[in-house]
């Protein structure tokens, strides 16, 4: 992914990345589904502690559009997921369906998120967003490990 210094592109562009991984994965067979499966879990889980560990405490908590639990619910949620598809074999049928699972959650995280950004775009400074952006990337990036 090319460097994006916008704390909310960059975000937006992740969520693009992922969704993307989760409409090809059910295609794809073999070696080239556990890789997608392994890029897939470093990728979300990488995202989802980024946001959780740097983009909500910079928020304040006074921008943020849901309770604090409740978005910590949501990523449990996912992480979850995400280990449930981990512990199967890549081949059994029943990876679609956890699959499937997978990405109506990620849908609703990425709805509830494109509520968050709108708001956040209109009451923090566009300078702000570029140096959380920054270290959002950069946390992001030292932080992949399975798939890197």
């Amino acid at each position: 992914m090319k460097r994006i210094s916008d704390a909310l592109e960059l975000l937006t562009a992740q969520h693009d990345e992922l969704a993307s991984l989760l409409v090809a994965l059910p295609a794809l067979a073999g070696e080239r589904r556990a890789r997608a499966l392994g890029e897939l879990a470093d990728k979300l889980t990488t995202h989802l502690a980024a946001e959780q560990e740097l983009f909500y405490p910079a928020l304040g908590g006074e921008v943020s559009t849901r309770p604090a639990a409740e978005q910590r619910a949501e990523h449990e949620r996912l992480t979850g997921a995400v280990a449930a598809l981990l512990g199967m074999d890549p081949s059994s049928p029943a990876v679609a369906t956890r699959l499937t699972e997978l990405a109506t959650l990620f849908e609703g995280h990425v709805r509830a998120q494109d509520a968050l950004f709108v708001t956040v775009a209109e009451a923090v400074p566009a300078a702000e967003l570029t140096a959380l952006g920054a270290d959002l990337d950069a946390w992001s990036e030292s932080s992949r490990c399975i798939a890197a």
